[in-house]
Parts: C-alpha cells; structure tokens; sequence
C-alpha cells in the first residue's frame, strides 16, 4: 500500500519495570504498558492500593521513569 509499516511495541521496546527496581524489595509486582506515561500511571495506581501511597511524588515518578528498562 504503499505506507510505511507501524512498527509493534514489541519491535520498539515497551516499558517495563518492577516494584523492587524501586526499593520495595518484597514486592514481586511488575508493569509493562506500550507508553512510559501509562507505565507510571499502572505503578501509581499500585501504590496507592498495596502500599497505601495516597499521592506518589514527582520525584519519585522521574525516577521510576528512569528505572524502566524497555522489554
């Protein structure tokens, strides 16, 4: 057709990271998500529910941007 072809999250490396790259070494979640900003927003929510962290801070979600590795 003609149009180059889109490339799949997995051709480009999608986020992931792990609740214990952070620091919370006992925590065996993990997140992937085909953006960085839907990543933070899936780590987020996990705070808030499992580790009753009601706002995580800006710090704290840069540092987990820089943590994540791509898949």
């Amino acid at each position: 057709d003609g149009f180059p072809r889109r490339p799949q999250p997995e051709e480009v490396g999608m986020p992931e990271i792990r609740c214990a790259d952070t620091g919370a070494f006992t925590c065996r979640a993990h997140f992937s998500a085909e953006t960085m900003e839907d990543l933070l927003r899936q780590v987020a929510e996990h705070l808030r529910v499992r580790h009753d962290v009601k706002q995580p801070t800006q710090t704290f979600l840069n540092y987990c941007a820089k943590v994540a590795v791509p898949k």
